[in-house]
């Protein structure tokens, strides 16, 4: 058996909301009762679990991701260009500088 729910407001606060719901509305198959359903089924599934990533886990993670990156350099997977054009560097740097900044000599 199923409820029906004549109407609800969206208060200003939840504007993106109500543009989410408004945006859907052109899908012929979007069905808004099941769509606040669904979404609220996952939040209550989900509401005590820990979302966030802590400091620790990031480490963990980057920590990985050198240590593959330095397997890669060492097995000659990676090749890093160590010529550099120092003066090309200089020329370009000094292009950016605006006028206002340079002292007249």
């Amino acid at each position: 058996m199923s409820q029906k729910i004549e109407r609800f407001l969206i208060s200003q606060k939840n504007d993106d909301i109500y543009e989410i719901l408004e945006k859907e509305k052109k899908n012929k198959n979007f069905n808004k009762s099941e769509y606040i359903c669904a979404a609220i089924r996952y939040y209550d599934a989900n509401k005590g679990e820990q979302r966030s990533i802590e400091l620790e886990e990031v480490q963990k993670i980057i920590d990985k991701k050198l240590f593959e990156f330095r397997r890669e350099i060492l097995n000659g997977g990676v090749t890093i260009d160590t010529k550099i054009n120092e003066n090309k560097i200089l020329e370009e740097n000094i292009n950016k500088i605006p006028n206002t900044e340079l002292e007249d000599d």
